[in-house]
């Protein structure tokens, strides 16, 4: 097995651990996202870093699911989310995060992220 294909096994699995932990993917406007917890709970978005996915998250959720409801966004140009190629702007992932949390009317948000995930909780 190449390097290349153990990395999409890998990303494989965290994903799939993402669905056997409880939560749900959705996909709105060409972004991929996972949602699950309570709804009634406060919501916890977490932002991945660069070239990465909502999936790196696998490990985490199942100490947070019980706590809060959460939304774990592929951001824009990362993991199954659009665009695939070409430039990406800030702008876009910045937009496209915006619109998931609009469609999922997620309010009064707790924002984690990591490195490129940090960044854009901050925009």
């Amino acid at each position: 097995m190449t390097e290349v294909d153990q990395a999409a096994e890998l990303v494989r699995m965290m994903r799939s651990a993402l669905g056997a932990y409880g939560l749900s993917r959705q996909e709105h406007g060409g972004s991929v996202y996972w949602t699950g917890g309570e709804a009634t709970s406060p919501v916890l978005v977490m932002l991945h870093g660069t070239n990465d996915q909502a999936g790196t998250w696998a490990r985490v959720v199942p100490m947070l699911v019980g706590h809060y409801r959460l939304i774990l966004p592929d951001l824009a140009g990362h993991g199954e989310s659009q665009p695939q190629s070409g430039p990406i702007p800030i702008s876009l992932v910045v937009e496209r995060l915006h619109h998931i949390l609009d469609h999922e009317h997620a309010q009064d948000i707790i924002l984690a992220g990591n490195s490129f995930g940090g960044w854009i909780a901050l925009l």
